[in-house]
């Protein structure tokens, strides 16, 4: 495991030196063993009961899938959505790109993407064309004038508008921007400190925060909670979850639910645990799960969160398995569908 740290600590270091362009060798963003692109989860989460409305008002009726990076290492750019008994590969005649690393949420019933990486030789379509929308049969890019360019971001929908916060490009950011389906707002400039590969959800009428990684001679992950209720982000724990990063999380009821993922670049131990915030106070769950992995992908579908892919416990293996949580048990789903992969985008849209 120290081999595998002081790769990701160097990789991590290396990305963060990207030129204007993303297009030179120090833009080659990598986060578990060399040549393979760096971990950040996006994934926007919605109420959990089935039919119930998420924050956008408007009922989830499947999950939608797109890109990430596989083993190769390569930035895919395949569309996939699961309707909660088998995934479907869609083939759209235009896409955002390969790409992984970038935010994802939906508003208005289309599933939002902006940002990410999308390979070694820039620039890239994630670099020139940055937001692009999924009405369910078609992806369409939207030409605004936008936030600076970013992969590591997190995205979550709260009150009709899509909040979007930090990152990283040439160095961390800890903006806070808001799209309303037409136009990017910066709403703020403070909160949690500037970071990667942190995890965010809606819960409780609000957007949740937790970890991510931050910058410095030793790289290392955050351990705290962080809400924004449309106004203002407010630091509401700093216990609960180990420090880690690559982590995802996604609504279920009256419980915001968050798997796994990376334990500081000191260890470089994924965690396999599941935790449950309440809004107030973080409890871990006795239970076992689809086992210790990073880089993953969550979403909310009905009365079940569904999980998949990401790296394991080894920084080896990719992953490629469909998993669900019912409030009390992890099922693994026998299916097959998207290939293995890490950095992936998923959300839940109307049907």
């Amino acid at each position: 495991m120290k081999m595998q740290s002081q790769t990701r600590q160097i990789a991590f270091t290396a990305a963060f030196s990207i030129s204007a362009s993303h297009g030179s060798g120090a833009g080659k963003s990598h986060r578990c063993l060399p040549a393979a692109f760096a971990a950040v989860i996006m994934v926007a989460g919605c109420t959990g009961s089935s039919g119930a409305p998420r924050a956008d008002g408007s009922s989830a009726g499947r999950v939608v899938l797109y890109g990430g990076s596989n083993e190769s290492p390569s930035a895919l750019d395949d569309t996939w959505e699961w309707e909660g008994s088998a995934w479907r590969q869609f083939a759209p005649a235009a896409t955002p790109g390969g790409r992984a690393e970038f935010g994802m949420a939906s508003l208005g019933g289309k599933a939002l993407l902006f940002g990410g990486w999308g390979g070694w030789d820039g620039p890239t379509p994630a670099d020139t064309s940055p937001l692009w929308e999924w009405d369910g049969s078609a992806w369409t890019e939207r030409t605004v004038s936008e936030p600076p360019y970013r992969s590591k971001c997190a995205m979550a929908t709260l009150g009709g508008k899509v909040v979007l916060f930090g990152g990283g490009a040439s160095g961390l950011l800890g903006d806070t921007w808001e799209w309303d389906g037409n136009n990017w707002t910066l709403r703020s400039t403070t909160g949690p400190s500037p970071r990667a590969h942190h995890a965010m959800a809606t819960f409780g009428g609000k957007v949740v925060l937790f970890g991510g990684m931050a910058l410095g001679s030793t790289p290392s992950s955050f351990g705290d909670t962080w809400e924004w209720d449309g106004d203002t982000w407010t630091l509401r724990s700093s216990t609960g979850p180990s420090p880690r990063d690559s982590t995802a999380m996604a609504a279920l009821g009256d419980k915001l639910v968050l798997y796994s993922g990376v334990n500081g670049l000191s260890t470089d131990a994924p965690q396999d645990d599941t935790w449950e915030w309440d809004g107030g106070t973080w409890t871990q769950r006795s239970v076992t799960g689809p086992g210790a992995r990073w880089a993953h992908t969550m979403a909310t579908l009905g009365n079940k969160i569904v999980l998949f892919g990401g790296v394991d416990q080894s920084a080896s293996h990719w992953l490629s398995d469909t998993w669900e949580w019912d409030g009390n048990v992890w099922t693994q789903r026998p299916v097959t569908g998207p290939g293995p992969r890490q950095d992936a985008g998923m959300v839940a849209t109307l049907p």
